[in-house]
């Protein structure tokens, strides 16, 4: 509604974020000895309920979005762990609950902290915003005291009223409200599972809040003896029944539960600012509980305002060039990391689909199949993960294996063992989630759909209780085929070319090196290239059919083939032209301790490392290919763990690494 809200003198937040980071870089001043502080939204991860909130605000106030995982403390020191190498960190806007923060101090059963943060915070070597402890105040036991607490420390009495509360710890509290329980409303005192009570060493498990007015007797009689048993754990509030708020569903109004969130920031000096706007969460249903948890969402809160719109502006006013080079932020290892195997699922896909689309135009095809080559296929598919192991080879029984074809392809979970094409669209998708702060809106929209949008293609048009038949999967592979282009086109042309995307580019040029060899290999095994029909399986799957027609026209002879499929460094999906474009990321990526030579020395020097006349040898050339092959695997596989070692793991500070 942009009409209405430039004609309603909405408030802008602009200047109070810009308020929060630069009070956040103020104080963290003292801990970066002179140099500019860095900071960083630290989150809980991508399965956290309000995980899109934090990447979006990561965004748009232009810091690292970093879990616990990309942090490590070295010398009482905080350190972002990146693909150049350790990056100190002095100040995290902290969206991870207080108990979660640091497993060494905390709980020492999250995987969501970071070892040894408490001490860097006493050490006094990194700030938080939020402080650890400040998670006491999300206890509703604390709005029994609000009262008591402002004539205690400002002589005045609450501003906004609290709501009636009576923390059960207290025995006088318990006894006072214990008669009208029905009424009330329980809920825990301790807000978060797990959380070790105040002063008590035990474990006190959290619950949802209980409407006292919707219990039987009999129910209402347990929550009193459970109270009995434990009254700390229990705080007891005045029913208040929720504001409504409309929303549209299913094309008309209707009302939900509503209870608005404000924000106040603080100055580190005492100081405080209420932001002009908040947030105000919703109900799933119209009288349950308000619960992001539950299901609930969320909506914008507006604040109109009578005098002019603060106009301030997130970008700064000014960018002085020595600043430039600090405003090109590194590139985090669990980042890396996941642009790196997106890399890799993309292009595994796009392998897998014209391996799948090869195989049903076989099973549909005039002519009748080539033993070798439907033995070529057999090997590949079970390579690929298309097939279940143990399924029947295609030469064998031709029926049985289009079937495990087809009903692995939508299975993302590889509940039968196949890792075909639902299961690595589902790793892909999940890759995304991971890297939400980095893509375009519409390129991660686009990820998100692939996985389902597949499984609707199969089985549209189809009889409930019945398989996707070869009709619907060539619709199906077709507008998966479209969908996959446009993810490489926004890979390929709509990202920025930093370290990130390297490691993506260098990643898929991985895994088209070790599959299109795999292919290759495959085909030469089993003699599969005295056909006609091997000639275009193959050409197929390397889509490479229309150069080779145009080049050679119907010359079907095992040189041109090489020439084309091995040392054309022209053709994108030549193993001359992937290793020749892996030479040059490589020598692209961060060099830390001679890391280049190392890396480069796994590949050939030049080419793919033998003459294409030697590959060719009437004598000689079979056991050639086969041994380039063998060469080329091994060094796809461990040029895959070795950029693994030196950029996605930090196992000390003087970069010596182990490998797990």
């Amino acid at each position: 509604f942009p009409d209405a809200y430039r004609a309603m003198n909405v408030q802008h937040l602009a200047s109070g974020y810009r308020r929060m980071v630069d009070t956040l870089t103020e104080l963290a001043e003292p801990c970066a000895d002179g140099q500019a502080p860095r900071l960083a939204l630290l989150t809980p991860g991508p399965y956290n309920e309000t995980y899109f909130e934090q990447a979006y605000l990561a965004r748009y106030l232009g810091l690292p979005l970093v879990e616990g995982g990309d942090l490590v403390v070295r010398d009482e020191r905080l350190f972002l762990k990146t693909v150049q190498g350790l990056e100190p960190l002095h100040g995290l806007l902290r969206r991870l609950d207080d108990d979660f923060c640091d497993p060494l101090e905390l709980r020492s059963d999250s995987h969501l902290g970071v070892p040894g943060l408490m001490q860097a915070v006493r050490a006094g070597h990194v700030v938080l915003a939020n402080a650890l402890g400040t998670g006491f105040l999300e206890s509703p036991a604390v709005h029994g005291f609000l009262p008591a607490l402002s004539r205690h420390l400002l002589g005045e009495e609450l501003s906004l009223p609290s709501l009636p509360t009576w923390w059960c710890g207290e025995a006088s509290a318990w006894a006072d409200i214990a008669p009208d329980l029905a009424s009330q409303v329980i809920r825990p005192s301790y807000p978060y599972a797990g959380t070790p009570g105040f002063g008590s060493p035990r474990l006190r498990q959290s619950f949802d809040a209980v409407l006292g007015q919707t219990l039987s007797q009999p129910a209402l009689n347990s929550w009193r003896e459970r109270i009995d048993h434990d009254p700390a754990a229990y705080t007891v509030q005045g029913f208040v029944p929720y504001a409504q708020a409309p929303v549209w569903q299913a094309g008309h109004i209707a009302m939900r539960g509503a209870s608005l969130r404000v924000y106040a920031l603080s100055d580190g000096k005492g100081g405080w600012q209420v932001l002009p706007g908040g947030m105000t969460r919703i109900a799933t249903r119209d009288a349950g509980p308000v619960s992001m948890q539950l299901g609930g969402s969320s909506m914008d809160t507006w604040v109109l305002t009578e005098d002019a719109v603060d106009t301030f502006s997130m970008l700064p006013s000014a960018v002085r060039p020595d600043e430039l080079a600090q405003r090109q932020r590194p590139v985090a290892s669990r980042t890396g990391e996941n642009l790196f195997w997106m890399g890799r699922y993309t292009e595994r896909a796009e392998q897998q689909l014209r391996l799948v689309q090869g195989l049903l135009s076989l099973q549909t095809s005039e002519d009748e199949a080539d033993e070798h080559v439907l033995q070529a296929l057999s090997d590949l598919a079970a390579l690929n993960g298309l097939v279940p192991p143990g399924a029947p080879a295609l030469h064998k029984a031709p029926r049985v294996f289009e079937r495990a074809v087809l009903d692995a392809l939508s299975d993302e979970r590889a509940t039968q063992g196949a890792f075909s094409l639902g299961y690595n669209l589902e790793a892909l998708s999940r890759s995304s989630q991971s890297l939400r702060e980095r893509l375009s809106p519409a390129h991660a929209r686009l990820l998100r759909s692939l996985g389902e949008g597949f499984r609707q293609a199969l089985i549209q048009d189809v009889p409930t209780g019945q398989h996707p038949g070869l009709q619907q999967a060539d619709a199906a592979l077709e507008q998966l085929a479209m969908q996959l282009a446009a993810v490489t086109g926004a890979q390929t042309d709509r990202m920025t070319r930093d370290v990130g995307w390297r490691l993506l580019t260098v990643g898929r040029l991985i895994e088209r090196l070790v599959g299109y060899t795999a292919f290759l290999r495959a085909f030469w095994v089993h003699r599969a290239l005295s056909q006609a029909q091997g000639f275009d399986q193959l050409l197929d799957i390397f889509d490479s059919a229309i150069t080779f027609r145009a080049r050679f026209q119907r010359r079907l002879e095992v040189p041109a083939l090489l020439a084309l499929l091995v040392h054309d460094e022209t053709n994108p999906r030549a193993l001359a032209c992937v290793l020749r474009r892996l030479r040059t990321e490589l020598g692209k990526l961060p060099d830390r301790t001679g890391l280049h030579d190392d890396l480069l020395a796994l590949l050939p020097h030049q080419g793919v490392g033998v003459e294409l006349e030697l590959l060719c040898d009437p004598k000689e050339g079979h056991a050639r290919v086969l041994a380039l092959c063998d060469r080329l695997l091994d060094a796809g596989w461990r040029l895959s763990d070795e950029i693994a070692r030196q950029y996605f793991v930090h196992a000390e500070p003087n970069d010596s690494m182990v490998s797990a």
